[in-house]
């Protein structure tokens, strides 16, 4: 089987990492890959930058499979390209897309199908004034949501007035985010824990992933400003089973009638933003492809050969059985650049010298070749890599996880050391 990847983020190396392993897998191309899909088996990177380049490798090389990993290709349409190409995919088309690509359009979802979530008011920016004046009569904390692709940094909480207008100038007056901050949802503030349940979709059947918990903000403790997230654990412990049979009844279950009602052949990721009241369960948001970093904490737990599940998938012929995952728990640390999520330096070598059982995922770093011959990586993102323990327990995980931290280095780099203090 010869599969594509779409993606090059540290998601996409861990798609990567569990696809080589599987006997059925003879090629993996990653496109545009990074300095951690370089060196993964089977692997070979292309850096081509357009969907329509992406598409034609995969037609010329009669793909067998093509897993699209961003959100931004996705909403463009890439999976119905393919799927036309008679490429099977996941990932779902344009039109499903959307429930990540407009905040507002997931939320009219919501409300249409009955989906339990957060009250809301959206507002465009020629509304200005209208929005203004509505965030002078609500109760605080309050949720300010960009409507469009924000790359995980569209989401504001502000506990006081002065911050909110503060947010909705720069959204609207100041188009911090461009078009993606042109129309906003102000939203009702639930207080609880987050979880992020994953489910596999191929049109009918439904399997759900290991649940995980990601720490979004930059600061220990959850302060400081969001992020694309900093590490995450897997299982979520928090997550028990009255909060699972208020989501299935509730959530998903309700999400995918809609999907039927609106004749969407759903067949890739669906992830599901939660928060935890103490007695209930809301949806926050939609994602539709797999968590980052969240995915590097759940494939790592996956005992399954991911490459014939997600070609069953893409075929829309998913097996019923429940799937098989160690008995333990992951924990995986994100490692930024100094700076992030503002402005940082890349071009920093990377030391990495790891003598224990721990798995390095790369998001923002790239090969270089040295003198020697030999490639080294240097660091090209924000996020520049994450690093996963699994053991028997929490505990064990993140004591991997932070012990193989101690044996990589770069100039400035930052990562958070709470991850999987609960």
């Amino acid at each position: 089987m010869k599969v594509m990847v779409v993606g090059g983020g540290g998601r996409e190396h861990a798609l990567c990492w569990k696809l080589a392993q599987s006997r059925r897998v003879e090629k993996i191309f990653c496109t545009p890959g990074n300095g951690g899909t370089a060196g993964t088996p089977k692997c070979k990177n292309y850096p081509l930058a357009s969907l329509q380049e992406q598409v034609q490798l995969a037609v010329d090389n009669q793909i067998d499979l093509a897993v699209i990993g961003p959100e931004g290709p996705l909403v463009m349409g890439m999976a119905d390209i393919l799927r036309e190409a008679g490429i099977p995919t996941v990932g779902p088309g344009k039109s499903a897309a959307a429930l990540e690509g407009s905040k507002a359009f997931a939320k009219d979802f919501m409300i249409r199908y009955g989906v339990k979530t957060a009250d809301y008011r959206r507002f465009h920016k020629s509304e200005f004034q209208e929005a203004l004046q509505y965030i002078e009569t609500i109760k605080y904390p309050v949720v300010v949501k960009a409507d469009g692709l924000a790359a995980g940094k569209g989401v504001t909480i502000h506990k006081t007035k002065a911050e909110a207008r503060a947010q909705l100038h720069a959204l609207f007056v100041d188009e911090v985010l461009g078009e993606s901050g042109h129309t906003v949802l102000i939203e009702k503030f639930i207080q609880g824990r987050e979880v992020s349940v994953i489910v596999l979709v191929d049109g009918t059947q439904v399997l759900p992933l290991i649940s995980a918990m990601d720490y979004k903000r930059i600061g220990e403790n959850d302060t400081g400003l969001n992020t694309g997230g900093m590490g995450a654990i897997s299982p979520n412990p928090f997550y028990t089973d009255m909060y699972r049979k208020k989501f299935e009844e509730s959530i998903l279950n309700p999400t995918i009638r809609g999907l039927k009602s609106e004749n969407i052949d759903y067949r890739g990721v669906l992830y599901f933003g939660l928060m935890m009241s103490k007695e209930d369960v809301y949806l926050l948001e939609y994602n539709v492809r797999f968590g980052d970093p969240e995915t590097q904490a759940i494939i790592p737990m996956l005992e399954e050969d991911l490459a014939p599940l997600l070609y069953d998938l893409a075929l829309g012929q998913l097996h019923e059985d429940p799937l098989r995952c160690y008995d333990g728990s992951a924990c995986s640390v994100v490692v930024a650049s100094g700076g992030y999520p503002g402005e940082y330096r890349s071009g920093i070598p990377i030391q990495i010298d790891l003598p224990i059982a721990a798995s390095i995922f790369i998001a923002g770093a790239q090969e270089r070749d040295e003198e020697s011959g030999a490639g080294r990586l240097y660091t090209s993102g924000g996020r520049v890599l994450s690093v996963t323990g699994v053991d028997r327990d929490l505990t064990s995980a993140c004591r991997q996880a932070y012990t193989a931290l101690e044996n990589i280095y770069f100039e400035g780099r930052y990562y958070r050391r709470d991850i999987g203090k609960l």
